[in-house]
Order: structure tokens, then C-alpha cells, then sequence
């Protein structure tokens, strides 16, 4: 896999989801390699009112040399799907800081820990991916009323399934919380 180097010439926006997964707080440990590596970057929470997909869409990327997102699987994609969505169809390199409770995106990547990913983002490493373009209840993207393109065009990242593995997502939900990783074992026998 070629990867290609990102020149830190601004600082990163990092999209931090406090509520991800295993609701650990990443702050301080972020920060100081970060510091230490001399690599300026700006925090942007997300809120109920301020979620991921609205910061990566909404964002003013000429400020910025890479988005980095903090969270699970979930805060990745509404990351990505934010980005694919702008108007101006701008995009910046995308790094995955992981605090999810499955982190499945980035083992998949061979990204295991924090520490491996903050080691690709301070050595401006990246690869390309590429995302499955899903479009709901529609055939063409150009039918779609601008209100409905953030719920009816939707890019996936990782684990593109229908039927039992995609109900296995969506009851594990209720699991997370208890059960940690788990949760997709406890679900599937549900």
C-alpha cells in the first residue's frame, strides 16, 4: 500500500466525540503528543446539537491541514459522510484517533491503539480508501432534494452489509454500554 505525506502547514481540526464506545477521555494524552511533536490543533466537540457530520460539512477547511476524528465506527462515518457532503466538494486527508468500543475501521487499517494512530498522523502518513456510495430510495443522486442528501446519500467506509449482519449492528446498540465489544457477540444470539 503507497502512502504520501501531508505537509502540516495549519493544524488539525480534531472532531472529538466525548460519547463514543468506551467514553475514555483521550484529551491529555492527544495533546501531549501532539505538543511534543510540535504539530499545532484545534479541538471541536461534538454535542447533540453539534454533531459530526454538521462539523466536518460546515467546517472552513482552508484553515485546516487534516481532519482528525475521535470516536468509534460512527463518528468516522458521519466524519466522512460530512466531508463527501460540502457544497464546495473540498476534502482534506482524514486521520481516526480510536475510542470506539469495536474500533473495526481501524483494524482493519492495522491501526490497533491510540498510539499507532497519533504515530501515522505526527509522521503525516496517509493511503487513500475508498467509501461505497449508498443512495436510499432513489436512483440518481441528482433527484434528491438538497434537505434529504445527508439521509438518502450516505458513504460507507467499512462493513457494508444487509440483513443478519446489519440487524446484529443495530441490536447491539442497546449492548454497547454493558458489554463493550461484546456486544455484537451478545446480539447475534439475541
Amino acid at each position: 500500500m503507497s502512502t504520501r505525506k501531508v505537509v502540516y502547514d495549519k493544524p488539525l481540526l480534531i472532531i472529538y466525540n466525548p460519547n463514543s464506545g468506551k467514553r475514555a477521555n483521550l484529551y491529555d494524552l492527544i495533546v501531549a503528543r501532539l505538543t511534543t511533536a510540535n504539530l499545532p490543533y484545534v479541538f471541536q466537540y461534538t454535542t447533540p446539537s453539534n454533531l459530526p457530520y454538521s462539523i466536518a460539512k460546515d467546517a472552513d477547511y482552508s484553515l485546516y491541514s487534516m481532519i482528525v476524528a475521535c470516536g468509534g465506527d460512527g463518528t468516522y462515518h458521519e466524519v466522512v459522510n460530512g466531508m463527501l457532503a460540502r457544497q464546495d466538494k473540498l476534502q482534506l486527508p482524514f486521520a481516526f484517533l480510536p475510542n470506539g468500543s469495536g474500533n473495526d475501521t481501524c483494524t482493519s487499517m492495522g491501526v490497533l491503539n491510540l498510539n499507532d494512530a497519533l504515530d501515522y498522523i505526527i509522521n503525516g502518513e496517509v493511503i487513500a480508501i475508498d467509501t461505497i456510495k449508498c443512495l436510499i430510495d432513489c436512483e440518481r443522486e441528482e433527484d434528491i432534494p438538497e434537505q434529504e442528501k445527508s439521509s438518502k446519500c450516505r458513504h460507507m467506509i467499512i462493513n457494508g452489509c444487509i440483513a443478519m449482519p446489519a440487524r446484529v449492528v443495530v441490536e447491539a446498540q442497546k449492548y454497547k454500554a454493558c458489554c463493550g465489544k461484546q456486544c455484537y457477540s451478545v446480539a447475534s444470539i439475541e
